[in-house]
């Protein structure tokens, strides 16, 4: 049976809840086959996110251009990305490719530990018009678009700001019992809504968001197509997430086999 095939670039998250991780989780448990470059190797855990090591350049793009010349890649998710160099590294091995690519902007950790500097932001927002869709949370749009989020109306005019081909602009920060997700694809507003669901165990949700929407355009899904069948994975794997550690848990991306 053949599998479409993902990339999934980002850091290593030992604890294995968020970054290539939970990727490769998300992929294989949505019908496609895995790959993995890491950026970083980072310590952390369900707690605390305390420091991230960088990977050589020399062997990111070793490791890209041998997978590249072997696998079929038929979409890119791109999660943490650590310093210009690094990031305008990941620009060249990407600007010709005509295949879906999602961009999870990693700017700051969830205790609110900066991962990119300003000198870095700038950097990072070259890439925004490199790939197919840019996947912020609340507090990362504010940051992109100076515009201080806490309604829906707030996030269409953050969205406009933020100067990225698509936009998915994720809601899951904001205090509603029902949520919005808002994606300006093609200059034209989807929004989707769904019950927040009252759980502690939240690691590594933007980078399942992420791989999934990367996974399900592969399967060959409409970018709005795939970022509903996203929302609906995560959701369901947020139901069923796992009390593992001692802060917040790990989503359970195989959920399908419990039900």
């Amino acid at each position: 049976m053949s599998h479409p095939i993902v990339l999934s670039i980002a850091g290593s998250d030992p604890s294995g809840g968020a970054g290539i991780q939970a990727d490769i989780k998300t992929i294989s448990a949505n019908g496609c086959y895995a790959l993995s470059i890491a950026t970083t190797q980072t310590i952390q855990n369900t707690q605390t996110f305390f420091k991230s090591y960088l990977m050589p350049q020399s062997m990111i793009k070793e490791q890209f251009i041998t997978l590249s010349e072997d696998f079929d890649i038929k979409a890119i998710k791109i999660g943490m990305l650590k310093g210009c160099e690094q990031i305008e590294l990941i620009y060249d091995l990407i600007q010709n490719l005509e295949i879906p690519i999602i961009l999870d902007p990693i700017i700051q950790t969830s205790s609110g530990k900066k991962i990119l500097d300003d000198k870095d932001l700038e950097c990072l927002k070259k890439l925004f018009h490199k790939i197919t869709l840019l996947t912020p949370n609340i507090d990362e749009a504010e940051i992109l678009s100076g515009v201080v989020i806490e309604n829906y109306e707030d996030m269409k005019k953050a969205i406009k700001k933020i100067d990225a081909k698509n936009t998915l602009l994720k809601g899951g920060h904001l205090k509603d019992e029902m949520l919005t997700d808002l994606l300006l694809y093609n200059e034209e507003y989807f929004s989707f809504s769904h019950p927040k669901i009252d759980s502690k165990n939240t690691h590594g949700t933007g980078c399942t968001l992420s791989s999934a929407i990367a996974c399900f355009s592969a399967l060959g899904f409409e970018i709005p197509k795939a970022v509903e069948k996203a929302i609906d994975y995560l959701q369901n794997s947020l139901s069923f997430a796992y009390d593992t550690g001692k802060g917040k848990g790990s989503l359970n991306h195989f959920f399908m086999l419990e039900k």
